[in-house]
């Protein structure tokens, strides 16, 4: 929040004039954001009705002030309740000039809406289980069945991103005998032509199609893909990026269904690519016990009962 305006009054003040002149001209009777402080500030403001969805990181839980999640930094307590301060201080000014009704905690932002929507599940929240509603994930869009032929070799699903060091991890793949099929839109030809060993696909997969045909995934810990290899019982190997995708790793590794490492930790892709065969068992046992437990829960019902929050938010006087 500090990053995208709150860290200064008057770049908010003038990010959240925007959002007001949209909602003028549009006239909503309800705004539904995900992972949109601003957004969500510029309601309140203008006291619309607003419902928020998103995973435990874009919905978090009430809290006095928010963990320390970058303990790597070695910011100190009074550092973080200062910066925290500085973004809480800055939102009740704009609230304060628009005569609405200010923030006691920083949190309650996101808690102060008409509905919130966690499109997750407990023991994949950042913030720990809550007493509150889990949707679960929402259907994907339809994608095609890869052309996956068994060579008899063990089959393994990546989905990457053509970041710095990847190519450390897709070495590991091509020498590890596995059969891998990489999805990375924006790989580049000549990245391609240096790994002829992996199978390469453009197109749009289903994930769950193909997913499922795997021994184990390989992502950089999304919290969609990271949640629907684990419905299906299939471990995981992180490659996480941001902190959100760290936070998602992090709840899925302490659930051991899964092994992760940092972008910048490169060496250790060879051992963790043969430590996920060896250990494949304790893993997918841990897996299984994920998918065993909200195997019930059809995508579609968390998207129903979504719905009907959001149309009784609107009825409501």
């Amino acid at each position: 929040m500090h990053n995208i305006g709150f860290g200064d009054l008057d770049i908010l003040r003038s990010l959240v004039g925007a959002w007001r002149a949209i909602f003028e001209l549009v006239k909503p009777e309800l705004i539904i954001t995900e992972h949109s402080p601003v957004a969500m500030l510029a309601a309140r403001t203008s006291a619309i009705k607003l419902v928020t969805l998103g995973t435990g990181f874009s919905c978090p839980a009430p809290c006095e002030r928010f963990p320390d999640w970058r303990p790597e930094l070695n910011r100190s307590p009074a550092e973080l309740l200062s910066s925290e301060g500085q973004v809480l201080a800055n939102a009740n000014e704009i609230i304060s000039q628009h005569g609405a009704r200010s923030l006691g905690r920083l949190s309650d932002l996101y808690r102060d809406c008409d509905a919130c929507l966690l499109t997750t599940y407990p023991c994949l929240d950042p913030f720990g289980q809550r007493d509150e509603d889990y949707l679960g994930v929402f259907p994907d869009k339809d994608g095609v069945e890869p052309d996956w032929p068994d060579n008899g070799n063990p089959k393994v699903f990546a989905y990457l991103k053509p970041l710095h060091g990847i190519e450390n991890l897709l070495a590991a793949l091509s020498s590890s005998g596995l059969s891998t099929m990489v999805r990375m839109p924006g790989a580049t030809a000549e990245m391609k032509s240096r790994f002829p060993a992996l199978q390469w696909e453009d197109r749009f997969l289903d994930l769950v199609k193909t997913a499922s045909k795997a021994k184990f995934c390989i992502g950089h810990a999304t919290h969609t893909m990271s949640a629907r290899c684990l419905l299906l019982g299939k471990p995981m190997l992180m490659v996480p990026p941001f902190i959100e995708q760290f936070l998602t790793a992090k709840r899925v590794f302490e659930m051991g269904a899964g092994l992760a490492t940092a972008m910048t930790d490169l060496p250790s892709f060879e051992k963790l690519v043969g430590q996920m065969q060896s250990e494949h068992s304790q893993l997918e046992e841990a897996a299984k016990h994920f998918a065993s437990r909200h195997q019930s829960t059809h995508a579609n019902d968390g998207l129903n009962r979504a719905i009907k929050k959001v149309l009784k938010v609107l009825d409501e006087n």
